[in-house]
C-alpha cells in the first residue's frame, strides 16, 4: 500500500480536512481515504494538494509537429489556412506526435479526448498508459463527398479499435465544425453517433456567427481560398450553432469545445434542445489557445452561472505553448477570480471524465477507482499561483 498526505486534499468534487490520507494500492487503485489518526504508519508527508489525475477533453495531438510554427492573434480562418498548408515528413511527424503525447503525461494527464483526421498518434498511443477518447474527424461542406469522406472516417475508427487495447480507448466520428460540415454529411454523422460521445467546434470565431447570420466574413475567403463553390449556401439568420444543433437528434453525449462566442441567447437555446434532444452537453474550455488565436476568452461567468457541465481541454501545440490542464485552469483563474478553486478543479478532473464517459475510472478519489494521483505546488483552496505546477505521484 501507498499512503499520501499532503497540506490541502482535493477528491474530484470537494476540498477535504487537511488531515485526510489517500491509501491506494502500488498501481495506484484507491483503497480508502482516512484520517492521518486511522492509516497506520509509512504515512508519506507531502507539500502541496493531493488531486486526481487531469482529463483533457480536447486535444490535437496530430497537430505537435506545428509547435511555434503558426503565427498566433491572426484570428481562426488565418489559423485554419496555415494548418492545411503546414506538412510535414512522417518521420519527424511520428516523433514529435510521441513527444506531445509525452508531454500529457508529464502533466499529469491520464486521460485525453483527442481529435483524429489520420492513423498518425496510432503508435504513439500504443506506447502509452493514457487513456484516449479517439474523436475521428469528419469534414466536407459539399454534400457530394459525404459518403466518401464518412467512410474514410470509419475505416480510421476501425484501424483504433483494431490496434488499441479497449480498456484504454475509444473510438468515435465527430463532425468537425458547423463551417465546414454539410447537412447531408451532418445527417449521416447524426445517424452514426446515435447514443454514442461526440464532440464539435463551437463558436471560436465570431466570423463562425456572421457566415450563418449573414454570408458574409472571413470564412468566405477561406473557401476561395481552397476553391470551394459555395453559391448553394443560404445564411440561416441565426448563429452557427442554432442553425446546426438541430441535426443531432440521436441522444448523443455532445462536447461542444471552444464557446468562444457563444451568447446567452445560445446558451439558452443549447440547454432547451439538449433536453429533449440529447443525452448531454458538455462545453469545454480551451482558454490559452482562444488567447492564442483569437487573442479573446468565452463567457465563464455567463457558462457557470448557468450551470452547464464544464470541462477543460489543451487544443493542440499548434495554438498552445504546452499541454498543461493547469495551465488553462491558471488562465481562467486570473479572468475570472471570483470563481472558488474547487470548481476549477472540478473542470479539470471529475467533469472532463463525465463528459468522457470515464467516470467510474477517472477523475475522482473513489474506492476502487484508478484515476492517477498528481500533486499540485503553489496552489491553495484560494489562490492557484503564478509558478504552480503538477508532479505525477502514480
Amino acid at each position: 500500500m501507498k499512503k499520501f498526505k499532503g497540506d490541502y486534499f482535493f477528491d474530484g468534487k470537494q476540498f477535504l480536512s487537511a488531515d485526510k490520507v489517500l491509501i491506494c494500492e502500488a498501481d495506484g487503485v484507491v483503497k480508502d481515504i482516512v484520517s492521518l489518526e486511522d492509516a497506520g504508519d509509512s504515512v508519506e508527508v507531502l507539500n502541496g494538494m493531493l488531486a486526481p489525475g487531469w482529463i483533457n477533453a480536447h486535444c490535437h495531438t496530430e497537430l505537435s509537429q506545428l509547435k511555434g510554427k503558426i503565427e498566433g492573434k491572426k484570428g481562426l480562418v488565418a489559423f485554419v489556412q496555415a494548418v492545411m498548408g503546414m506538412r510535414e515528413s512522417v518521420e519527424e511527424k511520428n516523433a514529435l506526435i510521441d513527444a506531445g503525447i509525452k508531454i500529457l503525461k508529464e502533466n499529469g494527464i491520464v486521460a485525453v479526448g483527442d481529435i483524429c483526421n489520420t492513423l498518425d498518434s496510432l503508435d504513439a498511443k500504443k506506447a502509452s498508459d493514457i487513456y484516449f477518447h479517439n474523436f475521428i474527424e469528419v469534414t466536407g461542406f459539399i454534400s457530394s463527398t459525404a459518403l466518401p469522406r464518412l467512410e474514410a472516417a470509419k475505416k480510421i475508427i476501425q484501424s483504433f479499435n483494431e490496434n488499441l487495447l479497449t480498456s484504454r480507448s475509444k473510438s468515435t466520428l465527430a463532425p468537425h465544425a458547423p463551417y465546414s460540415v454539410s447537412d447531408r454529411l451532418f445527417s449521416m454523422v447524426n445517424i452514426a453517433t446515435a447514443g454514442a460521445i461526440t464532440t464539435m467546434h463551437n463558436q471560436e470565431s465570431a466570423e463562425e456567427n456572421k457566415f450563418f447570420e449573414d454570408k458574409e466574413g472571413d470564412f468566405l475567403k477561406l473557401y476561395r481560398a481552397l476553391g470551394i463553390d459555395i453559391d448553394f449556401f443560404e445564411p440561416t439568420y441565426q448563429s452557427s450553432i442554432q442553425s446546426v444543433l438541430p441535426v443531432f437528434r440521436e441522444q448523443q453525449q455532445l462536447l461542444l469545445v471552444h464557446n468562444t462566442f457563444t451568447s446567452d441567447k445560445d446558451l439558452f437555446f443549447i440547454k432547451k434542445y439538449a433536453a429533449q434532444f440529447l443525452k448531454s452537453v458538455h462545453f469545454v474550455l480551451c482558454p490559452n489557445a482562444n488567447l492564442y488565436i483569437e487573442d479573446t476568452l468565452p463567457n465563464v461567468a455567463m457558462l457557470k452561472d448557468a450551470n452547464v457541465n464544464i470541462c477543460i481541454g489543451t487544443d493542440s501545440l499548434a495554438s498552445n505553448n504546452g499541454l498543461s490542464i493547469l495551465s488553462e485552469l491558471q488562465v481562467l483563474h486570473q479572468s475570472n477570480p471570483t470563481i472558488p478553486i474547487s470548481e476549477l478543479l472540478q473542470w479539470g478532473t471529475l467533469n472532463g471524465a463525465t463528459a468522457l464517459g470515464i467516470s467510474d475510472r477517472f477523475g475522482s478519489f473513489e474506492k476502487g477507482k484508478k484515476p492517477g494521483i498528481n500533486l499540485l505546488s503553489q496552489i491553495t483552496d484560494k489562490k492557484i499561483g503564478e509558478g504552480a505546477s503538477t508532479l505525477v505521484l502514480l
